[in-house]
């Protein structure tokens, strides 16, 4: 959970529960409590069971790691969470910018270029965008496959649904090319490698 998304703002991110708490009462605030975090139950004896998971991850795994590991495991499983974000920010800039170089744009081709360009299945889909395979094979593969991901996406691949395995798919297509047939998307696309183009069609 960002601190900053959109219109949102979450100022006190950062601080524990009692923290909070202890700021309210030196202002004079009445708190509300979201019952779905399960403070109710726990101050009155009751059982997380069926409370959302990420409440019972905090009821009841953050206690066991601050047992087995030592006090600050929220704090510092924070800071990694931070890092984390901040490298998946970079990592996500770097694949847009390699898939926007990626596209293939009929306009940007020179006629020598027209001979490879990526058809239509023929199958009755219709192909909604192609990308270079060349200029795909050199990214590393966390950039690569973040690209093929955000490339399914735009295509109308459904991003909830969209597995890991699917990008493997995907990616297989680019880096372990060996005749093989369309990979399915959620959402009804399907993605195809033709002419050294990979061709996503719905």
């Amino acid at each position: 959970m960002p601190a900053l998304r959109g219109v949102y703002r979450r100022p006190f991110l950062g601080l524990r529960r009692s923290d909070t708490e202890a700021v309210c009462r030196a202002s004079g605030l009445d708190p509300w409590h979201d019952p779905t975090n399960g403070v109710t139950g726990a101050r009155t004896g009751g059982t997380s069971s069926d409370l959302p998971l990420r409440s019972r991850m905090r009821h009841e795994v953050l206690p066991v790691l601050g047992d087995v590991l030592g006090p600050g495991v929220p704090e510092a499983l924070a800071r990694s969470a931070d890092l984390l974000r901040d490298d998946a920010d970079a990592l996500d800039a770097i694949a847009a910018e390699a898939l926007d170089r990626a596209l293939d744009r009929p306009q940007d081709r020179t006629q020598d270029g027209a001979q490879g360009r990526a058809r239509a299945p023929g199958d009755g889909t219709l192909p909604v965008l192609a990308l270079v395979v060349a200029e795909l094979l050199p990214l590393l593969r966390a950039v690569r496959r973040r690209a093929l991901r955000a490339a399914a996406v735009d295509a109308g691949a459904l991003p909830g649904s969209l597995s890991a395995a699917h990008v493997d798919a995907l990616d297989a297509l680019v880096v372990d090319w060996r005749g093989q047939g369309a990979v399915h998307l959620p959402g009804g696309v399907r993605a195809q490698r033709r002419c050294g183009r990979l061709v996503f069609a719905a």
